[in-house]
């Protein structure tokens, strides 16, 4: 008789959370006619997390390939780098729509990842088919991965996008059509 419980109570307590965690907003909005302030909060920062340190470490690695050898404390610019990325990635919701934030930030991490192969042949890191031929497993995995991301990430952009707006269907006037 317990197991039997288990099921439908963790089925309930699944519907619970996404209730809590999308549904009473949708109402508020409405009723408000924008968005409250906590709500508006949480979107930025998951905007800013999930797609801001995705951004961050593009520019991260970018850094890596670009930056001088010769730089003094070379590591730390990296760093620096990383960490300007994902504070400019954290405020830049706050100054954009929601959905729009998501895609924008989605398609630089996209562009900064497809052009991460091409920095690495301007300072001499070598290619997938060099990679390949000579047995580097891993610097080969590594482009792959720079060469699909980049694709996936274009892919959630496009999904991302506005609906088109529909026409609205003539209205057929009684005796119109004859």
């Amino acid at each position: 008789m317990g197991s039997l419980l288990v099921p439908r109570w963790g089925s309930r307590h699944h519907l619970a959370t996404t209730h809590m965690g999308s549904g009473p907003g949708l109402p508020e909005r409405r009723k408000l006619g924008r968005t409250p302030l906590g709500h508006r909060l949480v979107e930025t920062l998951n905007v800013g997390t999930i797609a801001g340190l995705p951004v961050a470490t593009a520019v991260y690695f970018c850094g890596n390939r670009l930056l001088p050898v010769s730089l003094a404390q070379r590591s730390d610019w990296e760093i620096r780098l990383f960490f300007i990325a994902w504070t400019l990635c954290l405020l830049h919701p706050l100054l954009r729509a929601h959905r729009q934030a998501w895609r924008e930030q989605l398609a630089l991490c996209a562009l900064l990842l497809a052009l991460l192969p091409w920095a690495g042949l301007l300072t001499g890191d070598g290619h997938l088919a060099s990679h390949l031929l000579h047995g580097q497993w891993l610097p080969a995995l590594t482009a792959l991965t720079l060469r699909t991301l980049p694709a996936l990430l274009a892919l959630a952009v496009r999904h991302l996008r506005p609906p088109p707006k529909r026409q609205a269907a003539p209205v057929a006037t009684p005796g119109a059509a004859a």
